[in-house]
């Protein structure tokens, strides 16, 4: 697929691609600076494909537990909704 709006990024979209299209479950973090467009990306590439949930930045080592334990329930949650919702079904 072409994506006119992302320049630079033909390697980045190519490995996205790649995980979308395996038989396999497939898990992908992706991080770097702030404000470069990671998000943008995988809205644009994984769009209709999948669900994107962007979890909380750790900013201090102070907050790291708490801020993984609130990612980790971010994720999971969403998870279980998109699962659900595919069965046709939504339990909380």
């Amino acid at each position: 697929m072409v994506y006119n709006s992302i320049i630079g990024r033909t390697e980045e979209i190519k490995k996205l691609e790649k995980f979308l299209k395996s038989s396999k479950s497939e898990f992908v973090a992706i991080y770097g600076r702030r404000r470069v467009g990671k998000s943008y990306l995988v809205e644009e590439v994984c769009k209709n494909k999948l669900f994107f949930v962007q979890l909380a930045p750790i900013s201090r080592t102070r907050t790291i537990r708490h801020t993984d334990r609130y990612s980790l329930n971010t994720f999971m949650k969403a998870f279980w909704m998109s699962v659900c919702r595919n069965l046709g079904r939504l339990y909380f």
